[in-house]
């Protein structure tokens, strides 16, 4: 099966200095939310190595949340970003 997505390197040689800003603090929120991500599917990890189901599933849904967030956050990149590039997801 081949890989779906496909997409060009962006060209940031035209984005302002305030749009620069902008396109980094995005990207580290955008990181940020996949590390809680990461950490809540470690701790569901460990809550079902020691049974706590309960646990285990609150924390997946939390992991879940903040994948939905990243993904809101790189869109929301994508959208407003002033960068030359096609992208196909």
């Amino acid at each position: 099966m081949k890989n779906p997505i496909t997409f060009t390197i962006p060209d940031y040689s035209n984005v302002s200095g305030t749009e620069s800003i902008k396109v980094i603090e995005n990207h580290k929120k955008t990181a940020s939310h996949l590390l809680a991500a990461a950490t809540e599917h470690f701790k569901a990890a460990n809550y079902l190595k020691l049974g706590n189901y309960e646990k285990a599933a609150e924390s997946a849904m939390l992991a879940r949340e903040y994948l939905n967030l990243a993904s809101q956050a790189k869109r929301d990149d994508i959208q407003n970003s002033a960068f030359n590039g096609e992208i196909t997801i």
